[in-house]
């Protein structure tokens, strides 16, 4: 059982969440955790098929059957040193106020009755009800129960997600020539200590010249880039040139490009001109792509879709590089139509996250 005096939560999980992540329930400490007997015989719903909440549904029943073996679980079960205990809730009666506000029995009303019938079981101890689901989360918290989104695999730096191309103004003209007579100068040059991350693209610009250029984080130097074409595609401004020169460096294994609908057209008629594989083994590049604010998944936002997490957690290594474009090469009529009809003046909103695995040329 549950303890009914100690100041740690108890958090009951939604469905959705351990199909988003099925290994949630080791992200919250020293909190119990409450799984409502209605999430089991929802995951039992999603169990077959390919898809990723299929693949989350299956580990989570595995998961769940290594921690309770062939005991009986009806007292609760540790999750581990430091870690609350894991416990499964059978279905309670409606309350009479239920009964009056939800018409339907519907998976939904069952967990949040459940929801209400924990937090007056265990008075002293706060409980919180976690889903992905913005609507229940109002239906809880219009009951008083204590609701919250979860949280643990969101990007916590926004700028990783709006960051654009550093622009150096008034820069040493002696240095960009530096850069174009001899292809590189040293990030000390730069500035002192300065320290970019690996494949960072910048933009530097003197009082006669100016320059593009990318930091290679195993010389320690940032090297001149040229506007080339690739496969007949001439990039349009400097954004397109820095996707070009990452998609075509052999060494970079691993390219994100985010954008607004329109930003990426060009980039993306050159990926799919390359040839295509399967499987992503030596000399394989893997090509991310999608508007970070295109969110197709009701449970998903720009913080907490797979392209935004792999950009968060893979920047500043060297095989990896993200651009993210800005700026778009189109007419004002349908620029304006874009930022105007929230980006529906091109049909790309099916490409918030796929990959293509591309041979270096």
């Amino acid at each position: 059982m549950l303890s009914k005096t100690t100041k740690s939560k108890i958090f009951i999980l939604d469905t959705n969440v351990i199909l988003h992540d099925h290994t949630c329930i080791y992200q919250f400490e020293e909190n119990d955790i409450i799984l409502p007997i209605t999430v089991l015989e929802e995951l039992d719903k999603f169990k077959r098929g390919n898809d990723l909440i299929n693949f989350q549904a299956r580990e989570f029943t595995r998961l769940l059957d290594e921690i309770v073996g062939d005991e009986l679980f009806n007292g609760g079960k540790p999750l581990g040193k430091g870690m609350g205990k894991l416990r499964i809730e059978t279905g309670k009666p409606f309350l009479r106020i239920f009964k009056s506000i939800f018409q339907e029995d519907i998976p939904d009303h069952r967990i949040l009755s459940i929801a209400e019938y924990i937090s007056l079981a265990y008075p002293k101890r706060k409980t919180v009800l976690v889903s992905k689901d913005i609507n229940l989360r109002m239906k809880a918290k219009s009951l008083g129960i204590q609701a919250e989104d979860y949280k643990t695999d969101q990007v916590t730096d926004q700028n990783v997600l709006d960051k654009t191309v550093t622009t150096f103004e008034n820069f040493n003209d002696t240095l960009i020539e530096t850069l174009y007579s001899q292809g590189s100068i040293s990030a000390d040059e730069v500035k002192p200590n300065f320290s970019p991350e690996a494949n960072e693209c910048f933009i530097f610009k003197g009082t006669a010249s100016s320059a593009l250029s990318r930091f290679d984080a195993k010389s320690k130097r940032i090297y001149r880039i040229e506007k080339k074409p690739a496969y007949g595609i001439k990039p349009r401004n400097a954004e397109q040139t820095f996707s070009l020169d990452i998609l075509m460096d052999p060494e970079i294994k691993l390219v994100a490009l985010t954008g607004k609908a329109g930003t990426g057209k060009t980039l993306l008629a050159l990926a799919a001109a390359i040839e295509q594989n399967t499987r992503a083994g030596e000399g394989t590049k893997m090509v991310f792509t999608g508007d970070l604010q295109q969110i197709d998944s009701p449970y998903l936002d720009m913080k907490s879709n797979g392209l935004a997490f792999m950009t968060d957690r893979m920047r500043n290594q060297d095989l990896f590089a993200h651009i993210n474009l800005v700026k778009g090469e189109r007419s004002y009529l349908a620029e304006l139509a874009s930022n105007l009809l929230f980006n529906k003046e091109e049909d790309f909103s099916d490409i918030s996250s796929f990959f293509l695995t591309l041979h270096p040329v």
